[in-house]
C-alpha cells in the first residue's frame, strides 16, 4: 500500500503545482497597478496551494519511511496524510470552479 500512497501523493503535489501555476498567471494576467487590489486574493490561493503541495509531499515522505522501515503503523498515518491532502485538493477546486462566472 505505500507504493500506491508514495505514487499518488507526488501526482497529487504535481496536479497542486498546475493549479499554483495557474494562480501565478491569474495574478499576472493583471496590469500592475490593478495587481495590488487583487494581490490578497490571489496570495491566499497561493499559499492555500503550497498547503496541498506539503500535505502531498509529506503523505509521499512518510510512505517511503513505512516502506523502508516495514511499519503499518507509520503507512496507516501516511494514509491519513493523503486524505487530507486528497480533501485539500478537492476544496481547491471547488475555489477553481466557483470563480467562472
Amino acid at each position: 500500500m505505500t507504493g500506491d500512497v508514495i505514487a499518488a501523493g507526488t501526482a497529487l503535489a504535481g496536479l497542486v503545482l498546475v493549479y499554483l501555476g495557474s494562480v501565478s498567471a491569474g495574478y499576472a494576467s493583471y496590469e500592475r497597478d490593478q495587481q495590488r487590489t487583487v494581490r490578497a486574493v490571489y496570495q491566499r490561493k497561493a499559499w492555500f496551494a503550497v498547503g496541498g503541495i506539503l500535505l502531498s509531499i509529506l503523505a509521499s515522505g512518510i510512505a517511503v519511511l513505512a516502506k523502508w522501515s516495514a511499519n503499518d503503523w507509520i503507512a496507516g498515518v501516511s494514509i491519513i496524510i493523503l486524505a487530507f491532502a486528497l480533501a485539500w485538493a478537492a476544496i481547491a477546486a471547488v475555489l477553481i470552479a466557483s470563480e467562472v462566472k
